[in-house]
């Protein structure tokens, strides 16, 4: 896959039955406006909560790449939700 800009912001959706969701952030200058990419489980190198499990608004860093259907988030790094 190839490479592109880094992104920082939040799981937006995840689904752990099917092993994908998505990430994205708003729009500063809009906050109306959301960005957000397609992310597969096999691109998420590390998740930062104790118990393994990806949740809805933990934050989280990622790349912007090319996969099989378009555009979509690699090298995602989940980091700790800071919550119980």
């Amino acid at each position: 896959m190839e490479n592109g800009k880094q992104f920082g912001g939040f799981v937006i959706s995840w689904n752990e039955q099917r092993g994908f969701g998505f990430v994205g952030f708003r729009d500063p200058s809009n906050p109306q406006k959301r960005f957000s990419w397609f992310v597969h489980v096999t691109q998420v190198e590390s998740i930062g909560d104790s118990d393994g499990l990806i949740r809805s608004g933990a934050p989280a860093k990622w790349n912007e790449g090319t996969g099989p259907k378009g555009t979509m988030a690699i090298q995602v790094e989940v980091l700790p939700s800071g919550g119980a």
